[in-house]
């Protein structure tokens, strides 16, 4: 199978075990993903061959069992208490701190789209194309074609508050 299998398809070809466990240990050292990822290429290795005979692939089993009865024994000697799980998943997901006080509210007015008025609400660039297509008009106040008209001109605003 693998003569028709070109090279560059299995160059860096990674299997779905080593790409699960790349996701979960990220935060680990090149040298242990390296050696990681040296474990499952050997035992995918062993695996492959040994799957003709029985024999062998029962004695592989039984051995692999007592490795993973001293690695649990090992790892129940090694962890203390279930704080550090969460202390782990903590630094794991990079949370700093957790505060004491949590002051959440919610928000003071919410604006959905659509919500009660049945009408749409209007984009700024809407708007803003609205007002270039409006024809201008002659303000009193200062004399120019404008978008604006005399009660808001604010020219004569201006002037007022100069006055007053």
């Amino acid at each position: 199978m693998e003569q028709y299998i070109l090279r560059r398809w299995r160059r860096d070809a990674i299997s779905s075990h080593l790409l699960v466990m790349k996701h979960v240990a990220m935060e680990t050292e090149d040298d242990t993903f390296k050696l990681l990822t040296e474990a499952y290429i050997n035992i995918e290795y062993w695996l492959d061959h040994f799957k003709r005979s029985k024999e062998k692939l029962l004695e592989f089993v039984e051995k692999t069992r007592t490795l993973k009865q001293a690695a649990m024994e090992f790892g129940s000697s090694n962890q203390t208490s279930s704080d550090n799980d969460e202390e782990e998943i903590i630094r794991m997901l990079g949370i700093r701190s957790i505060p004491d006080e949590i002051n959440i509210h919610p928000p003071a007015s919410i604006r959905t789209k659509g919500s009660g008025t049945k009408k749409r609400m209007v984009s700024a660039i809407e708007k803003a194309v609205a007002a270039v297509k409006k024809k201008t008009r002659m303000c009193i106040g200062c004399n120019q074609y404008v978008n604006h008209n005399w009660r808001t001109c604010k020219v004569r605003l201006a002037r007022e508050s100069k006055a007053a």
